[in-house]
C-alpha cells in the first residue's frame, strides 16, 4: 500500500463537506477522486484476501478476485503520482525522509507490534524463529528477501510498505533527474517504464509460489517501474500536459474491464503487467476531472473521502482480522465472515487512523511540507 499518502492539518488541504482532502497538486488545488479511489483499490486487495484466506474457490471467481491484488499497483503508481505533484523547492533529504518516515511508520510498527499477539492466538506462532520472522517487517527489508517465509512474514500485507521505503529513499534523486526534462523525454520516460515491467515479467517468466514468482511481485527494485510511472505521469500533468479524450467514465471501465479479464492473462503477467496501462489512464482521468471541477459527486462525498482517509490503516489490518476470523468463526459461511471483516476492519482501521496514524504523524513532523521541485521546465500551473 501506499497506498496511501493521506496529509497532516500541517499541509496545504481544502475541505469538502467538513472532510480533508489531500491538496495533490500544490497550493489551492485538490484532486478528491484519488482519495476515494484510495479506498476503492484497497478495497480490491481485500477481495484478493477473502479468496486466499477464507475460501479457496476455482474457476471464475478465483480469477476475478484474485486480481485484487493489481490495488497494491495502483498504491505504487499512485505513490508516484502524488509526491511529484507536491514537490516544491528547498527541500532536503533528510526533510523529506522524515516526513515520509512520519507518515507511514507510526500506524505500520503499532500494527507491526499488535500482529504477533494475534499470529501466537491462531497457532502460526510455534518456534522461536517464528517471532523473529513476524518482527522482521518491523526493518521494512523483508521484500528483499524472495523467500514466502520473510518477505510475507508477520503482518503479511507489510512486504509492500517495504518496497515504498525503497522508493521514497530514491525519489529525491529521481526528481531531480525527471524536474528539468522537456515534455517529449518524460514522455519516453513513461514508455520505459511501463516496457521494463513488460521485460522484467517476460524475462522472469515465474511460476505461482516459485521464487522468481517473489521476486517478481515483491522485490522493490522490480516493482520500482510502477513507481517510475506515476513520477512521469505527474510530471506531465504539472507540464501542463491534457489529454481531452481521456474522460473519467470511460477511464474507469477501461480499468474495470482490465481488472476482470487479467485473471485469464498468463500467470506473470497478472500482478500488474495487464493492468499498468489501465490504472495509468485511470489516474491521468482523475487528476484532469478534478482539475476541471467534473468529479462524480459520489468521489467527493463525504463518506469515500473519510473511507480514503481510513484506506492505509484499513489496509494495514484486514488481512490479519481475515486470518483471525477464518480461525475464530469457523463454520461461517463466507460470506458472513467476509461481511464482519469487512466491517470489522473498517471499525479498527478508524480507531488507528484517530488514534495512532494521525496524532503520532502530528507529533513526528517538525517542519511544514517543503518538497523538491524548483523552477525548470515543469513548472506549477493554475487549475
Amino acid at each position: 500500500p501506499s497506498n496511501q499518502d493521506h496529509e497532516s492539518a500541517s499541509r496545504p488541504t481544502s475541505k469538502v463537506r467538513g472532510v480533508r482532502v489531500i491538496d495533490d497538486n500544490g497550493p489551492g488545488r485538490h484532486l478528491p477522486s484519488l482519495t476515494s479511489f484510495r479506498w476503492i483499490a484497497a478495497s480490491l486487495v481485500f477481495v484478493c484476501h477473502v479468496q486466499g484466506v477464507l475460501v479457496r474457490h476455482d474457476g471464475w471467481f478465483q480469477r476475478v478476485s484474485e486480481q485484487g491484488l493489481v490495488g497494491v499497483s495502483f498504491f505504487f503508481v499512485l505513490s508516484g503520482f502524488v509526491l511529484t505533484l507536491r514537490c516544491r523547492a528547498d527541500d532536503t533529504f533528510g526533510a523529506f525522509i522524515q516526513r515520509r518516515i512520519a507518515r507511514i511508520y507510526p500506524a505500520y510498527a503499532v500494527v507491526a507490534v499488535l500482529a504477533l499477539p494475534v499470529i501466537w492466538a491462531i497457532g502460526e506462532i510455534r518456534r522461536p524463529r517464528h517471532v523473529l520472522q513476524a518482527l522482521l517487517p518491523l526493518t521494512l527489508l523483508q521484500s528483499w528477501v524472495p523467500h514466502e517465509a520473510i518477505a510475507f512474514s508477520g503482518n503479511r500485507v507489510a512486504w509492500s510498505l517495504s518496497c515504498e521505503a525503497f522508493f521514497y529513499a530514491m525519489f529525491p534523486m529521481l526528481i531531480r533527474w525527471v524536474r528539468p526534462m522537456a515534455v517529449g523525454r518524460i514522455w519516453r520516460l513513461l514508455g520505459g517504464s511501463m516496457a521494463s515491467s513488460l521485460l522484467i515479467a517476460v524475462v522472469l517468466h515465474p511460476t505461482d509460489g516459485s521464487t522468481a514468482w517473489n521476486l517478481l511481485y515483491a522485490n522493490p527494485l522490480l516493482r520500482f517501474p510502477e513507481f517510475v510511472t506515476g513520477v512521469a505521469l505527474a510530471a506531465l500533468h504539472r507540464s501542463g500536459v491534457r489529454i481531452p479524450w481521456i474522460r473519467l467514465g470511460p477511464a474507469v471501465a477501461f480499468a474495470a474491464v482490465s481488472f476482470a479479464g487479467a485473471g485469464w492473462a498468463p500467470t506473470y503477467l497478472q500482478p500488474y503487467v495487464v493492468t499498468l496501462v489501465p490504472i495509468s489512464v485511470l489516474l491521468v482521468a482523475a487528476a484532469q476531472a478534478d482539475v476541471e471541477g467534473a468529479t462524480p459527486r459520489v468521489l467527493r462525498s463525504r463518506a469515500m473521502l473519510r473511507l480514503g482517509q481510513w484506506s492505509f490503516a484499513f489496509y494495514l489490518v484486514h488481512e490479519l482480522i481475515l486470518r483471525s476470523l477464518r480461525h475464530a468463526a469457523r463454520g461461517w459461511q463466507v460470506v458472513w465472515s467476509a461481511a464482519v471483516a469487512y466491517l470489522g476492519s473498517i471499525v479498527v482501521a478508524a480507531l488507528v487512523f484517530h488514534f495512532v496514524e494521525q496524532p503520532l504523524e502530528r507529533r513526528l513532523r517538525r517542519r511544514p511540507i517543503a518538497t523538491m521541485w524548483r523552477s525548470g521546465r515543469v513548472k506549477e500551473r493554475p487549475a
